[in-house]
């Protein structure tokens, strides 16, 4: 399987995060227990390897909107809490193959990076 790049287009009209975030790789792949923990509210270590992004432009990118566009920030942390909601409500369901698709999606990536930028990794 080939890895393809997560890529995010500018559109002027728009406040959200689309910066060319072009190497936001969806090589950042954890498994799905990770994914199931993390969805069962465990937090820290144990699941650190789910915020595997490593460009430091894309991490700075969305530092910067965190910290200097309120509207962005707000809009974040809700995504932030919605994906986490929807993850764990759909975790009990899921097959590790439905889990691991799910991850695999730009909605996910832009999960991990914001996520990543705001620590919940950690």
């Amino acid at each position: 399987m080939s890895v393809r790049p997560f890529v995010m287009w500018p559109d002027a009209r728009l406040r959200t995060p689309c910066e060319p975030v072009e190497t936001v790789d969806a090589a950042v792949r954890a498994r799905p227990e990770l994914w199931r923990r993390f969805a069962q509210g465990e937090r820290g270590g144990a699941v650190a390897a789910l915020g595997g992004i490593r460009d430091r432009r894309a991490l700075a990118i969305a530092g910067g909107r965190m910290r200097g566009d309120p509207v962005f920030r707000d809009a974040a942390h809700h995504f932030l809490r919605r994906f986490d909601r929807m993850l764990a409500d759909l975790e009990p369901a899921a097959s590790d193959a439905q889990i691991a698709g799910l991850t695999d999606t730009r909605t996910a990536r832009a999960f991990i990076l914001l996520g990543r930028v705001m620590g919940i990794f950690d």
